[in-house]
């Protein structure tokens, strides 16, 4: 199998002075298809391949499990672009939250424009400034939402007086701790739902009632009567289309997804073929992923 890659670089839409984080599109070719098409963006703080090492695994193939998850698709894309099959038919039918990953820049006109525009939950991201993350809270105080709060394992005690104030509409708190015993002091004392998602602590341990699922890193299993969130990876709307093609394998849907997230990016969402309408959006039609108008701008570097 022949792989190219084409390097690119994702700002946050609210710190689009700051540097990015990068990561690169991956082109395979096979005797079985001409061309498929994945994203390879890492989280190097939780373990993920930075990129230069990435694209040394590339070479000698062995691949880490984000690497390798990226090249699975990437042939599942090229597959059925032989068949002219699309595989992000229903997309649109998929209802997901409103991301706040910098909570400095969130105000209560933009909380109130997105209940309008259809969205009925919220996801934010907590656990660095508290003052500031409290006073973001309060902003949901009546509104006809619920919110989610990510810590990615950085919650504090002093945070669990100010969770029962407001527990009437926080929907789950994501991976809090990183100690199986503070998860369950957390559950007992304020009855919130706990989601387990990337926490240092292993599953089972945390026993969580949730679990949130990153097709761009995990394979799982489908068990009865579990309660899932699909999520994007904070990555390229390529990686997110992914995302959504196992989210639609999975069947039913019972909360909202997560998988929106290229509005926090300084992108341009309509180059990439992406519609919305309110909290469901979809891609341009095509084969596989779509995205037929992007892969002829890039520029390819071959691997191997």
């Amino acid at each position: 199998m022949k792989v190219w890659v084409s390097p690119y670089e994702l700002k946050y839409r609210e710190l689009s002075s700051q540097k990015g984080r990068k990561g690169f599109l991956i082109k395979v070719q096979s005797s079985d298809f001409e061309y498929g098409y994945g994203d390879y963006f890492p989280w190097p703080e939780f373990g993920d391949s930075e990129i230069e090492k990435a694209l040394k695994e590339l070479e000698s193939g062995r691949h880490s499990t984000l690497l390798s998850k990226s090249l699975s698709f990437a042939i599942k894309d090229g597959e059925a672009r032989a068949i002219r099959k699309s595989l992000t038919l229903g997309v649109e039918k998929l209802r997901n939250h409103k991301l706040i990953t910098h909570v400095e820049n969130c105000e209560e006109s933009f909380i109130n424009s997105s209940i309008e525009q259809g969205f009925s939950s919220f996801k934010i991201k907590v656990g660095n400034d508290q003052d500031k993350e409290l006073s973001v809270l309060k902003l949901f105080e009546g509104k006809p939402c619920k919110v989610r709060l990510d810590f990615n394992g950085k919650m504090t005690n002093d945070w669990i007086s100010h969770l029962l104030d407001y527990a009437h509409f926080i929907e789950f708190i994501e991976d809090p701790f990183n100690e199986a015993c503070d998860w369950e002091h957390l559950q007992n004392l304020t009855g919130i739902s706990l989601a387990y998602d990337q926490a240092s602590l292993d599953e089972k341990d945390a026993g969580a009632e949730l679990k949130i699922i990153k097709p761009a890193k995990q394979r799982h299993k489908k068990t009865m009567g579990e309660d899932v969130v699909f999520t994007s990876y904070l990555d390229h709307p390529v990686g997110i289309a992914h995302a959504c093609v196992e989210a639609l394998e999975y069947g039913e849907q019972k909360r909202d997804y997560g998988l929106m997230s290229y509005e926090v990016y300084d992108l341009d969402s309509s180059h990439h073929g992406i519609k919305s309408l309110g909290n469901k959006f979809w891609f341009s039609e095509g084969y596989g992923i779509g995205f037929d108008h992007l892969w002829k701008e890039l520029s390819w570097v071959f691997v191997k």
